[in-house]
């Protein structure tokens, strides 16, 4: 269960990272203006690997995901990577992961399976520049012979407020 939990917040924290990057692409879908350097919408993928020597585990991760701004994100005069942020913009993102974990152990070799779907809600005031925030995932987590093995949710949520017009501060609480 703990293995679940920590498998979804890696993943959640590395959404908001990804997203941010240089590496997304975005794409207008009703980009009135036909403005080149304006976007409201990043598609988000990730694949990663990890292998432990203590636990003789090696996982393979694997997610996509798409994060929708409710205004449009002008890039004219900040650096693409960090636009969203540097803007204040409000989003909406959406996440769809699998991994896969082979684990031997000194009776046998087992391959556990992880699905989980997520959301993640972050509001920011115009006024005051208070960021609220709030995310959820649901996952399952199956057995070498399909058989169930888990079923975990996990909802967090954060308060923050931007410091300046390139600084935030922010707390989160994930039980």
């Amino acid at each position: 269960m703990l293995f679940k939990k920590l498998t979804v917040i890696v993943l959640l924290v590395g959404l908001t990272v990804f997203s941010s990057t240089s590496n997304s692409r975005s794409y207008r879908f009703d980009n009135e203006r036909n403005d080149p350097e304006t976007y409201n919408v990043e598609l988000i993928g990730r694949y990663g690997q990890i292998e432990t020597d203590e636990t003789s585990a090696k996982s393979k991760i694997a997610a996509v995901g798409i994060e929708i701004f409710f205004d449009d994100i002008d890039t004219r005069s900040k650096p693409y990577a960090y636009a969203a942020f540097l803007n204040k913009k409000s989003s909406l993102a959406l996440v769809y992961a699998k991994s896969e974990t082979d684990v031997e152990t000194v009776n046998a070799a087992e391959t556990i399976e992880d699905t989980t779907i997520g959301f993640g809600l972050n509001i920011i005031t115009e006024e005051s520049n208070y960021i609220l925030g709030f995310i959820y995932a649901s996952g399952d987590t199956t057995g070498s012979e399909g058989t169930d093995l888990a079923e975990s949710d996990l909802w967090g949520v954060n308060i923050g407020k931007y410091i300046d017009d390139s600084s935030a501060i922010e707390l989160a609480y994930t039980p």
